[in-house]
């Protein structure tokens, strides 16, 4: 055995503030070693690769435990770790919705146990200034898993940090980042790192190598009400922030060390509670060692999430509705949600709060869908819509019912110039008189983006580009976008809907 094999590899100091290296091997249960300093430069005692690992680890990168005793009778169950977390989270932020206490808990709870999820939802906490964000953020980075916080980082810094640390980002009002030169990588980085086979890849600018790094990692950020892709969105938590009322008294995160130290519910406690906890279940197989909580390992709650998302009652209604009593219509998880729940909901079979997180992921989704028709690709989409239904209604005494030809006939009619310009009216509409009107040249990038063709060429003439509906996949995509950015109007177009043909796969998509 080598520090480089070994299952746990985790940096800790004693009560004197002593830095120390905790070894263990899962394999052998009761392998320990704990190494110092001194025994690390023994004499052949460790060669210099593992020196050096050790070295980068001590450095002191994220808020160290205190791993001096590790005895099965001092590990809380996650129910009493997820208790302390909320109750620490409501003394330094405050939020509008009590339930969002219980999801931030057991998001923090999937850091130290990340390698038993294939996903990482990433964590939004939007506001305006002085709402708490950067509190939350710092309050974040005292509890969670080798937490690592940033103003400002590359994405090629944080991809290097992760692949190297496997930390959990934590990253406080970063939108100047991306709203750089630089925020097109930052942005893909960031998507990323949601699944365990994330990857990011970046070429190397002074020659012909590319560099791919594992980014597989769990990642908070805040942001000032600004919008992020849509793409972050749907892999994420948005937790909306507002001031806390008057009546409300917090305590400042900056002085936690002064004032709570050491207490049951002070931020050093529970990230003592937690490291013993990820160190007791690599070791012995055991997330529950002294029975206390509902479950005793992951796949208990794995497999009980997949229950409750995948089947239905003798009545129709899902599982997960039934068990945590709620509306007989509560909609499918899938998708993203389904993806976003079973890391979320997984834990929260361990904490006993499945109610509150399945209901938060569902309005999650809801809020996304409204923030999602803000988008320049949804405007551009629907802006498309709006004509294709003024011409449809023009033809409709001569077809009575629209078939798939007469879609063809009226999207045929349609310029990407008259998209620009009834984009720029719902703009109009909207309130934003005084911004500089979107460019045709803006639209055709977005529509082409969004896979629609468009020529030039044509029987229509003049000096515009016009919609190719002839194009194979034009219906398919016009159906996807549909049911995404428009789901109310989904039946309208029902007739474009064809399901022997191949094309239509497209539609699965969404």
């Amino acid at each position: 055995m080598t520090l480089l094999t070994a299952d746990i590899l985790e940096p800790y100091v004693d009560k004197s503030g002593q830095a120390f290296i905790f070894e263990g091997y899962g394999d052998n249960a009761g392998v320990i070693n704990r190494i110092s300093a001194a025994e690390l430069y023994h004499p052949d005692a460790y060669n210099k690769e593992e020196i050096e690992l050790c070295e980068d680890l001590m450095a002191n990168r994220w808020p160290l435990p205190n791993l001096s005793t590790l005895y099965k009778e001092d590990i809380l169950s996650l129910q009493e770790i997820s208790t302390r977390i909320v109750r620490y989270l409501r003394r330094y932020i405050w939020l509008r919705d009590d339930r969002q206490y219980e999801l931030i808990a057991n998001w923090v709870i999937s850091t130290y146990f990340r390698e038993e999820f294939y996903y990482a939802p990433i964590l939004i906490f939007d506001g305006l200034s002085n709402c708490g964000k950067t509190s939350a953020i710092y309050a974040l980075e005292q509890i969670v898993y080798r937490g690592e916080r940033f103003d400002s980082a590359s994405a090629a810094a944080i991809a290097r940090e992760i692949e190297d640390y496997h930390p959990t980002m934590l990253l406080d009002e970063i939108l100047d980042a991306l709203n750089s030169d630089r925020g097109l990588d930052l942005f893909t980085m960031l998507r990323s790192v949601f699944s365990k086979d994330g990857s990011w890849i970046r070429a190397d600018p002074k020659g012909r190598k590319n560099y791919r790094y594992k980014t597989f990692s769990h990642v908070a950020l805040s942001i000032r009400g600004d919008a992020l892709p849509d793409d972050i969105y749907n892999r994420a938590i948005r937790i909306n922030m507002t001031a806390a009322p008057l009546h409300v008294s917090l305590k400042s995160i900056l002085t936690w060390r002064e004032d709570d130290s050491g207490k049951p519910e002070s931020p050093d406690t529970i990230r003592d509670a937690l490291y013993k906890l990820r160190i007791w279940h690599i070791m012995y197989g055991e997330l529950d060692p002294n029975g206390t909580g509902p479950i005793e390992n992951w796949q208990m709650c794995r497999t009980r999430t997949e229950e409750h998302m995948t089947r239905k009652t003798n009545t129709g209604q899902w599982m997960y509705a039934y068990i945590n009593d709620m509306p007989a219509d509560s909609p499918e998880i899938r998708d993203r949600n389904r993806n976003i729940a079973s890391t979320l909901y997984s834990v929260a079979v361990a904490t006993n709060s499945e109610k509150d997180t399945i209901e938060l992921i569902i309005e999650n989704s809801a809020a996304q869908r409204e923030t999602v028709l803000d988008t320049p690709e949804a405007l551009t989409f629907i802006s498309m819509l709006e004509l294709i239904d003024e011409n449809w209604e023009r033809i409709r005494p001569l077809h009575h019912n629209m078939s798939r030809a007469s879609f063809l006939i009226v999207a045929d009619e349609i310029s990407t110039t008259d998209i620009a310009q009834r984009y720029n009216d719902i703009l109009l509409e909207q309130g934003n008189a005084g911004r500089e009107p979107v460019s045709t040249k803006t639209i055709t990038a977005k529509l082409n983006a969004m896979g629609f063709k468009y020529s030039r060429e044509g029987g229509h003439g003049g000096n515009k580009s016009w919609l190719m509906p002839e194009d194979k996949f034009f219906i398919p995509l016009f159906v996807r976008f549909l049911k995404y950015y428009a789901p109310s109007r989904y039946e309208d177009y029902a007739v474009l809907v064809n399901k022997n043909d191949v094309n239509f796969n497209l539609t699965n998509i969404m």
